[in-house]
């Protein structure tokens, strides 16, 4: 995708514990793509890597200090919108 390409991405994950970052959807190539993880504290990560930077993701967002470790279903939805990010859970 380009910088200003616009697209969401969504699902569903139900987990009790977690102690690595556990990604619920990934692509990326040559540091360029986009991800949905969960760190290693629990909380919902959108990241996106639209250059050929150093690293990937180069940019994230994320729902900090949010508790999904309670073995419930959750959605999210993760919105780029030019170069605004947002992630919805």
């Amino acid at each position: 995708f380009k910088a200003t390409d616009n697209f969401s991405l969504t699902g569903w994950f139900k987990r009790d514990t977690i102690s690595n970052d556990e990604y619920l959807i990934y692509k990326e190539d040559g540091n360029e793509g986009y991800t949905v993880y969960r760190d290693s504290s629990g909380d919902i990560i959108f990241g996106i890597g639209d250059t050929s930077s150093a690293s990937f993701p180069e940019d994230s967002i994320g729902n900090i200090n949010a508790n999904y470790d309670d073995n419930a279903w959750h959605h999210f939805t993760a919105v780029k919108n030019g170069t605004s990010r947002t992630v919805v859970t």
